[in-house]
């Protein structure tokens, strides 16, 4: 474990089952259970957890919009998921998700070792461990100890 929240690793804040889909999913059933999970996405992947791409909701309402003019043919999930994906290495520290969540609009990361999913890491999760950091600081003040926590 690291010494602070701040020092914290990706593999340590992620979420480690995270709801996923397989590339044969239907698209019909994917929104259902993205709709029913209250998810605006999850990752997809393989059966032997090898990542291959994330399913958003704008994928499927793209893949969907066609309903609106009357039935369409079924897609599965691979015909649509998004495959340019950026993930995050689990020994990712906070410093270097903030940068991360700075410079892309990803609400949440896939977490990758060995190509194979291993958690999913979001802004909440980098928000919980900053507030970690922030309660340490003001608890430092109040103790009269430095309140900026130290960088490895």
């Amino acid at each position: 474990m690291s010494t602070t929240p701040a020092m914290r690793l990706a593999r340590e804040l992620m979420s480690r089952a995270p709801y996923t889909f397989r590339p044969t999913d239907t698209v019909t059933e994917a929104a259902g259970r993205l709709v029913r999970q209250h998810h605006s996405g999850a990752p997809v992947v393989a059966e032997d957890g090898t990542f291959l791409g994330i399913l958003s909701e704008v994928d499927l309402i793209r893949a969907l919009e066609p309903l609106a003019e009357g039935c369409v043919p079924e897609q599965l999930v691979e015909e649509i998921m998004s495959t340019d994906v950026l993930w995050i290495p689990p020994d990712a520290t906070v410093f270097d998700l903030i940068a991360f969540f700075d410079q892309y609009a990803y609400r949440r990361a896939p977490v990758l070792e060995d190509g194979v999913l291993i958690g999913l890491v979001s802004r909440h999760d980098v928000l919980a461990a900053l507030s970690g950091v922030a309660r340490e600081c003001t608890i430092a003040r109040k103790d009269g100890q430095s309140p900026v926590p130290q960088r490895r």
